[in-house]
This record gives structure tokens, sequence and C-alpha cells, in this order.
């Protein structure tokens, strides 16, 4: 299986359904080609609501642990083995997504999902399916072999928090088991988002002599602030603080990560700022905001030219 996530439909699933011999409206209905010179194959096109990309990756993996547990059960003591090759598996913050997976009900994780997302709850347990559902022959269980690639949509968007929630669902479908024909990665050469919450300190620092921490893993940081808050650190704590920080990027002016170098696109949509200097580049295709971006410099732009004619 290779698994594409927000990429550009207008190239790949144009060809992918051209390699199968199927149209575009047969890849969106889940059909299947069993003849022609181009062979068999399936294909499953899935339409997400802008924005929503981690709810229906979790949701997937809500499926597949609820459904598949073997499968998940099998690959987490893969990993765990795996400490004697030097591979360190972090089991506590595995039990944390755990919780949260297990916090709702599967009809409840589908449900919802389906109402966020705008997609069909049996598409949802359809890509379960295409993921983890292992074959069996002569006695024998045979394990999918499935390739997760990730791009703009999800590197330009929340980037955190759809990112490892790929990640988690590839941790529990043997997706970054180290099988061949495995993994989960960008699929292309493009620009890069990095998923940490707080920048390095600032250069005018009182102590410069110390060294400094340039960035905190999600994982240690949301236990860390849950305690100093008094809060039980468990995964549905986790999660509820994680959405919470990064709904900060649309209610404050300057969001924390950017609280000691705020980046010159919160800083052009709330005034600030009187020349903007672009050199060969797209601004509004380099940030995680273009249209918002496009906006207001069109909008400043039209009055200051009203303000010189």
């Amino acid at each position: 299986n290779i698994i594409i996530v927000e990429a550009r439909p207008s190239e790949t699933v144009h060809a992918v359904a051209a390699k199968l011999g199927i149209t575009i409206q047969q890849a969106m209905q889940g059909i299947t080609a069993q003849s022609g010179n181009n062979g068999g194959g399936y294909m499953l096109y899935v339409q997400v609501n802008p924005g929503t990309d981690a709810e229906l990756a979790n949701a997937v993996a809500a499926y597949i642990y609820y459904t598949y547990p073997d499968v998940v059960n099998y690959f987490i003591n893969l990993y765990k083995s795996a400490s004697t090759n030097g591979f360190t598996f972090n089991e506590e913050t595995f039990n944390y997504y755990i919780q949260y997976l297990t916090s709702k009900s599967l009809d409840e994780w589908l449900s919802e999902a389906e109402q966020i997302t705008g997609v069909p709850s049996q598409i949802i347990m359809q890509m379960g399916d295409l993921i983890a559902k292992p074959k069996t022959a002569n006695g024998n269980t045979y394990y999918k072999r499935t390739l997760i690639e990730f791009e703009k949509g999800v590197i330009w968007s929340g980037n955190y928090t759809p990112i490892y929630a790929i990640a988690n669902l590839a941790i529990i479908s043997g997706a970054l088991s180290g099988r061949p024909g495995c993994g989960t990665s960008t699929g292309f050469g493009h620009q890069r988002g990095a998923a940490f919450p707080l920048p390095p300190p600032p250069p005018w620092s009182s102590n410069l002599s110390q060294s400094r921490q340039f960035f905190i893993p999600m994982h240690v940081y949301a236990p860390q602030q849950l305690q100093s808050m008094g809060m039980t650190v468990n995964g549905t704590n986790i999660v509820n603080f994680i959405k919470q920080f990064y709904n900060q990027y649309n209610s404050t002016l300057v969001p924390q990560i950017y609280q000691y170098n705020p980046v010159v696109d919160y800083l052009i949509y709330s005034g600030y700022g009187k020349v903007l200097w672009v050199f060969t580049a797209n601004p509004y295709k380099q940030t995680m905001s273009g249209t918002k971006l496009g906006l207001t410099i069109d909008n400043r732009a039209r009055l200051l030219q009203e303000c010189l004619e």
C-alpha cells in the first residue's frame, strides 16, 4: 500500500488512476481495476475538510486499534525487541497515545471524525482495512506493507499535529517496522517545518555562557506543563493541551512560539511594517496561511495606492 497525504491531486490522483486504468470518479468511489493492460489494483481517493488531517489519521488509527489488536501488538512487540539493536521505544508516550485512542468508543471516533473531516465512516474503516487488515494463507498471517508519504498540505498547515498523528498511525500499522516497502516520510525535497513548541531563548539572554536548549519535544513539554498546572498527565489531557496550544495561532497577535522572534506574517496581519521587500519569490506560497496573508497584503497595498492617488 502507498498512502499519499495532502499532495497535489492534479498530479498524484490522475497519475495513479491512469496507472490502474480507472477514472477519477471511480477512484473517489474506491473502484477496483481487475483487468486491462495496466493490471489490477485498488485506489481510494479521500477528500478531507481542510485542516482536519490529524482528526482523520487519529480516527483511522482508532479503527485499526479496535479492529486489529493483534496487528498492533505484533508491531509494538517488534519495536520493543529492537532494543537489542540500539532502538529505543518510548513506551510511556505510546501508553499516552493508547489512552487517547481508548478514551472514546469506536462508534464515537467514527461519528465525530465524519462530522469534523467530512469523510464518511465507511470510508474511514475502508482506509483502516487497506492499511492494516492482514492476509492469511496456509495457516500463516501476512501483515500489510505500507508506505505513507505526506506533503505540503500537512507541512504548511498545523504541522505538528497532523505529522505526528500520521507518524503514530504508521507506528501501530507497521509502516515504521523497517521492512522493505514500508516507511513514513515527506514525498519530495521542498520546504520543511519543525515540530516543536518553543523557540530558543533570545540571543540577549543574561546568561550567555549557559548552553541553550534549541527545542523541547512536545512529548516532554506537554506533560511538564500539565504537571505545573496541577493536572493529571494522561493521553486525553495531553491531546487537549496540544490542541489548545496550537489554537493560539488563530487567537493571539504573536503566538507563544514566536514570542521572541515574531515571523513577518503575523506582524503584517497586525498592521506592522511600512515596506515589504520580496525578491524572486511568491510569499503567499511560503506561509502556513497564504490566503490570509494575500488578502492582508492586497488590502494594505490598495489603501496605500488610494493614498498616493
